[in-house]
């Protein structure tokens, strides 16, 4: 039986999740600011790492 390539976990559980909190509220408050550090942010990753959350 073929696996799906567009299912989220590509048929494997991960070995280990990386917690990326801290990465996240930096992105959230830069987003947030009333005058950001930032003018553009791009967020790019594989299929399934997280990019939306």
């Amino acid at each position: 039986m073929k696996k799906n390539p567009f299912s989220l976990s590509f048929g494997k559980e991960p070995v280990s999740l990386i917690n990326r909190n801290v990465q996240s509220y930096e992105i959230i408050d830069t987003f947030e600011d009333e005058n950001p550090t930032y003018q553009v942010c791009m967020i790019t990753g594989v299929r399934g790492s997280g990019k939306i959350g």
